[in-house]
Protein backbone atom coordinates (compact mmCIF):
# COMPACT_ATOMS: atom_id res chain seq x y z
CA UNK A 1 0.00 0.00 0.00
CA UNK A 2 1.26 3.27 -0.99
CA UNK A 3 1.93 6.16 1.87
CA UNK A 4 -0.21 8.31 -0.20
CA UNK A 5 -3.16 5.46 0.56
CA UNK A 6 -1.62 5.03 3.95
CA UNK A 7 -2.59 8.58 4.83
CA UNK A 8 -5.87 9.15 3.26
CA UNK A 9 -6.93 6.20 5.21
CA UNK A 10 -5.59 7.94 8.38
CA UNK A 11 -7.41 10.77 6.91
CA UNK A 12 -10.71 8.98 6.82
CA UNK A 13 -10.61 7.48 10.16
CA UNK A 14 -9.60 10.34 11.97
CA UNK A 15 -13.16 11.74 10.37
CA UNK A 16 -15.16 8.89 11.25
CA UNK A 17 -14.07 9.16 14.98
CA UNK A 18 -14.44 12.76 15.11
CA UNK A 19 -18.11 12.82 14.06
CA UNK A 20 -19.23 10.28 16.56
CA UNK A 21 -17.48 12.22 18.98
CA UNK A 22 -19.12 15.27 18.00
CA UNK A 23 -22.48 13.52 17.56
CA UNK A 24 -22.02 12.46 21.74
CA UNK A 25 -21.82 16.18 22.76
CA UNK A 26 -18.82 14.99 24.52
CA UNK A 27 -15.66 17.69 24.19
CA UNK A 28 -13.68 15.07 26.51
CA UNK A 29 -13.93 12.50 24.10
CA UNK A 30 -13.42 15.15 21.10
CA UNK A 31 -9.83 16.20 23.10
CA UNK A 32 -8.64 12.35 23.94
CA UNK A 33 -9.52 11.34 20.74
CA UNK A 34 -7.39 14.28 19.23
CA UNK A 35 -4.58 12.72 21.13
CA UNK A 36 -4.92 9.09 20.46
CA UNK A 37 -5.11 9.97 17.05
CA UNK A 38 -1.76 11.81 16.46
CA UNK A 39 -0.23 8.85 18.39
CA UNK A 40 -2.00 6.46 16.40
CA UNK A 41 -0.54 8.17 13.02
CA UNK A 42 3.07 7.04 14.07
CA UNK A 43 1.74 3.15 13.94
CA UNK A 44 -0.53 2.98 11.12
CA UNK A 45 2.91 3.97 8.90
CA UNK A 46 4.86 1.14 10.58
CA UNK A 47 5.66 -1.29 7.85
CA UNK A 48 4.37 -4.50 9.75
CA UNK A 49 0.46 -2.36 9.65
CA UNK A 50 -0.75 -4.24 6.78
CA UNK A 51 -3.74 -3.46 4.16
CA UNK A 52 -5.74 -6.26 6.32
CA UNK A 53 -5.53 -4.01 9.38
CA UNK A 54 -6.86 -1.07 7.30
CA UNK A 55 -9.91 -3.66 5.80
CA UNK A 56 -10.70 -4.95 9.11
CA UNK A 57 -11.17 -1.01 10.53
CA UNK A 58 -13.29 -0.46 7.82
CA UNK A 59 -15.03 -3.27 8.65
CA UNK A 60 -15.69 -2.22 12.38
CA UNK A 61 -16.54 0.89 11.54
CA UNK A 62 -19.44 -0.25 8.89
CA UNK A 63 -20.70 -2.31 12.22
CA UNK A 64 -20.28 0.79 14.27
CA UNK A 65 -22.43 3.00 11.74
CA UNK A 66 -24.88 -0.01 11.05
CA UNK A 67 -25.85 -0.36 15.12
CA UNK A 68 -25.68 3.65 15.47
CA UNK A 69 -28.49 3.42 12.65
CA UNK A 70 -30.34 1.12 14.86
CA UNK A 71 -30.08 3.38 17.62
CA UNK A 72 -29.60 0.87 19.79
CA UNK A 73 -27.34 2.39 22.51
CA UNK A 74 -25.82 -1.25 24.00
CA UNK A 75 -24.60 -2.54 20.10
CA UNK A 76 -23.06 0.51 19.61
CA UNK A 77 -21.25 -0.13 22.96
CA UNK A 78 -20.22 -3.90 22.30
CA UNK A 79 -19.33 -2.57 18.97
CA UNK A 80 -17.03 0.20 20.25
CA UNK A 81 -15.92 -2.04 22.59
CA UNK A 82 -14.88 -5.37 20.07
CA UNK A 83 -13.22 -1.94 17.72
CA UNK A 84 -11.46 -0.87 20.64
CA UNK A 85 -10.32 -4.38 21.74
CA UNK A 86 -9.37 -5.12 17.92
CA UNK A 87 -7.29 -2.40 17.56
CA UNK A 88 -5.20 -3.01 20.79
CA UNK A 89 -4.48 -6.53 19.58
CA UNK A 90 -3.16 -5.00 16.56
CA UNK A 91 -1.23 -2.82 18.29
CA UNK A 92 0.49 -5.15 20.34
CA UNK A 93 1.38 -7.22 17.83
CA UNK A 94 3.33 -4.90 15.70
CA UNK A 95 4.92 -3.27 18.42
CA UNK A 96 6.20 -6.89 19.97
Amino acid sequence: MSMSNKIRLMEVDRQFHTKIAEISGNSLIADFLRSVHERMSRIWLLPLWQFHDFSLTGNEHETILNVMRERNGKAVDDAMARHTESLRQRIMAVAV
